[in-house]
């Protein structure tokens, strides 16, 4: 997650930020980070797939610890990647006794990842 500075540092310069999180099961904000955050972004990860989540920051100063940002609303923990979508049924360019070239166009949908190699499966069917 990422977040910009106040827009006002109460006449002290801002010593670093702390975030803190509701998560879906609680109905109360706790503190992810007890040691200010220098940046204003932070990675997280081990988050509960499928469990609701909502965050907001608050900043630090000589003066003290500011009220909270907004929050970011709240979102669900997903893998950011999932299958990529249907193939459309590939195409026969050429073909000979002993072997055959087909071709198909990448998916539309690569389900948020690098597609990294295609399985081509073979049916064999009985003569007719």
């Amino acid at each position: 997650m990422s977040w910009e500075p106040p827009l006002f540092d109460g006449g002290s310069e801002i010593k670093g930020y702390y975030i803190e999180r509701l998560p879906g099961y609680s109905s109360r904000f706790v503190k992810v980070n007890h040691d200010p955050i220098n940046n204003t972004q932070q990675a997280y990860n081990y988050l509960m797939e499928g469990t609701e989540y909502e965050y907001r920051v608050r900043a630090e100063n000589d003066a003290g610890i500011s009220k909270p940002s907004e929050t970011t609303g709240v979102f669900v923990a997903r893998d950011p990647v999932d299958t990529p979508g249907m193939l459309v049924r590939p195409t026969l360019k050429d073909s000979s006794k002993g072997s055959m070239t087909i071709e198909w166009e990448a998916p539309e949908n690569d389900g948020g990842g690098d597609i990294t190699h295609y399985v081509v499966e073979v049916c064999h069917t009985p003569n007719r």
